[in-house]
């Protein structure tokens, strides 16, 4: 998604549906070592995430800034 470019709202849109499609898979996985091994990396990838970005406001972290 990264190297095409796209318009602001096209990239937020496909995001949405890229989005829809992973958690409709998490779903899938719900109760099963799979799913547990999912939460956490989504744990660690969340943890990552707001180490690198803490010194940033929210705003500027979600785009939205």
């Amino acid at each position: 998604m990264l190297v095409h470019h796209w318009e602001r709202e096209t990239a937020r849109d496909r995001f949405e549906v890229l989005w829809d499609e992973v958690n409709a898979a998490a779903v899938r996985t719900l109760g099963t070592d799979v799913g547990s091994a999912y939460i956490a990396l989504l744990s660690r990838m969340q943890d990552a995430f707001d180490k690198q970005y803490s010194g940033f406001p929210l705003s500027k972290r979600n785009g939205l800034g």
